[in-house]
Parts: C-alpha cells; structure tokens; sequence
C-alpha cells in the first residue's frame, strides 16, 4: 500500500534510503586520501557515483506513482 509506513516494501526503500545518504555523508566528510592506490580511488569513486544515481533514479521513480 503506498505511503502506509508499516508496508514492508516503504520500510526497504526508507533503510535503502538512508543507506544512500549515509554513503553519500561518508565520501563528503571523508574525502579520498590522496596516498590511495588508483585500484582503490576507482572503488571508493564509483561508490559515490553510484550512490548518487541510485538517489536520482529513486526520485524520478516516486514522482513517477505519484
């Protein structure tokens, strides 16, 4: 049911959410050192930019069923 709190399925996509914007405040208040092998700079950048599309495509997905 869309927007009841207590629906398993808004309850995955507020902790999917959270996860988001918990990842997103990682890679801002830890940026990457710049001692870090490239191997792990392209990991640790691809987690942000994965991050943030993730967030955008749920957006455009909850104006979408609105």
């Amino acid at each position: 049911m869309r927007g009841n709190p207590d629906d398993i399925a808004n309850q995955m996509l507020g902790k999917i959410k959270h996860f988001i914007d918990q990842e997103l405040q990682d890679a801002k208040e830890n940026p990457t050192p710049k001692d870090v092998d490239s191997w792990e700079f392209g990991v640790l950048d691809g987690r942000e930019e994965f991050a943030e599309q993730l967030k955008k495509l749920i957006r455009k997905w909850e104006k979408r069923y609105e």
